[in-house]
């Protein structure tokens, strides 16, 4: 069966580009742990924004606040 996720709104991104701006709604949802067919997953910890393209980063800025995820030296 499909996964379902009930998904929320983080935020919107905003970036320009040289002739035109583009706006994303950002949306997250907590999944459970899955076994993708296809690609692979990186955990938390290891995973660098900076190796996003720009856009892409600005997007993770928007989500990540959003999301339950542990991260290394964070204290809660």
């Amino acid at each position: 069966p499909p996964l379902r996720a009930e998904w929320r709104p983080a935020g919107e991104a905003r970036h320009v580009f040289t002739h035109f701006a583009l706006t994303l709604t950002v949306m997250v949802a907590e999944l459970p742990p899955a076994n993708p067919e296809r690609g692979h997953f990186l955990a938390a910890d290891r995973f660098d924004p900076a190796a996003l393209p720009t856009v892409m980063r600005t997007v993770h800025e928007v989500a990540a606040p959003h999301l339950d995820v542990e991260r290394p030296g964070a204290s809660g």
